[in-house]
């Protein structure tokens, strides 16, 4: 089943990156730039859908640049990127092996605590689709919640509780039904006040 419908405003973005936007980057000689441009085309291969090419692109035109020119956090987004791309097609063990051997150092180096919270959630979103609901379920109480509640917006940390709550409901225990109906009751307060 294919979700994405194309829209005519990305053929002629992907159109415009491709014959003038990135030719005129490498004529300039800034292969930061041309980079940066063919990143933008990955990422919207990867949302018609055309993900070998985008994958192709990552690997060969953007992280290589990236990491030669020492950007860590655009090699971090990169690598987010193609994880993102291996969820796509269906490889979720190796967008977790890329999560969790070069992602998770790269992130820890960096030091972006709102960047380790966000990949957090994305390997949560991994392991929940993968059947591994303990991991997931971890992952969003003892990292991604925490920071949410004291660091982000407000809805985004109900939307997490309600992440948690949905969690806690597919692995069906005693406790974990007992706490999700308390989180419910949470929210629910939360967002009629």
């Amino acid at each position: 089943i294919r979700l994405y419908a194309e829209k005519p405003a990305d053929r002629e973005a992907l159109r415009l990156l491709r014959e003038s936007v990135l030719p005129l980057a490498q004529r300039s000689g800034d292969v930061r730039a041309a980079a940066v441009v063919q990143h933008n085309i990955a990422r919207i291969l990867t949302a018609r859908g055309l993900l070998d090419e985008a994958l192709q692109v990552y690997q060969a035109e953007v992280l290589p640049v990236f990491r030669r020119l020492g950007e860590k956090r655009l090699v971090a987004e990169t690598l987010d990127e193609i994880a993102g791309v291996y969820l796509g097609q269906g490889r979720r063990r190796k967008a977790l092996r890329l999560f969790t051997d070069e992602l998770a150092p790269l992130v820890a180096a960096l030091g972006d605590e709102e960047l380790k919270v966000r990949l957090a959630g994305r390997r949560a979103q991994i392991h929940e689709a993968m059947g591994e609901l303990d991991a997931a379920l971890r992952l969003r109480q003892e990292v991604v919640l925490p920071w949410l509640r004291k660091h982000g917006p407000p809805e985004k940390a109900l939307a997490e509780e309600v992440f948690v709550a949905g969690l806690q409901i597919q692995r069906g225990t005693p406790e974990d039904l007992a706490a999700a109906r308390a989180s419910l009751a949470n929210i629910e307060a939360a967002t009629t006040e």
